[in-house]
């Protein structure tokens, strides 16, 4: 008599506890089909191949009823990136979902990406950044690293190493750029593509309109 496959069970339940704690979802899902795996190779001995569909099925569905009830939401807004200046963390031409209310209760920290907008050429744009220089710090670029108040620094939340380059008129190795007040110095994880504080400058706090949140393949309004 097959034995019915334990993972198949906890991925049903994963799956419908999901909507109640939406991080177990892709717990569910990844349950599910390892429970599928492990049922096919058994050679009969196992069971629950209908358990374990039903729960990568409903752990999806409770991560498309999540995202959709997040985008309908007043507080959240997508955005496509049309550029490669955040690769590895944004692709181009990747839509993501922003927090527009991330910053009301509190300020930006190092390492967060934001959507903000600037004044170019009397034009304004819409920019997804990372935050690497707070409010009153001396930021550097020299050598391909980041140097914060004379410190060689280590950003947080980048999917890698990133070696930056000196450009613009905020850029410039030997001429470290003092944050004002209020303000951050924001670049790109793909710097030989991204337009940001080397050319622009800091950006006060005011224009910052919300907190990335994840991207996707698929919507909206575009930013640079």
């Amino acid at each position: 008599m097959p034995k019915q496959d334990r993972l198949a069970v906890v991925s049903a339940v994963l799956g419908l506890a999901s909507f109640l704690v939406f991080i177990l979802a892709p717990f569910a899902i990844a349950a599910g089909l390892y429970a599928l795996r492990r049922i096919g190779r058994s050679s009969g001995s196992l069971k629950g191949r209908g358990m374990a569909i039903s729960g990568i099925i409903i752990g999806a569905a409770a991560l498309v009823f999540i995202f959709f009830a997040m985008l309908g939401h007043e507080a959240y807004r997508s955005f496509r990136v049309p550029t490669a200046s955040m690769q590895p963390t944004i692709k181009s031409k990747e839509r993501i979902v922003a927090d527009l209310k991330a910053y009301k209760a509190k300020y930006p920290v190092r390492g967060d990406i934001v959507i903000y907008e600037i004044i170019d050429k009397g034009k304004r744009r819409m920019m997804c950044k990372r935050i690497i220089g707070l409010p009153g710090e001396d930021v550097e670029i020299k050598s391909g690293g980041i140097y914060i108040n004379g410190v060689l620094t280590v950003i947080p939340g980048l999917p890698g190493e990133v070696s930056y380059i000196n450009s613009g008129e905020f850029g410039k190795e030997g001429r470290p750029v003092k944050v004002p007040e209020a303000s951050y110095y924001l670049l790109g994880d793909n710097p030989s593509r991204s337009f940001d504080s080397r050319q622009h400058g800091p950006v006060s706090k005011k224009d910052i309109m919300g907190k990335y949140v994840f991207a996707y393949k698929w919507f909206d309004s575009t930013i640079k």
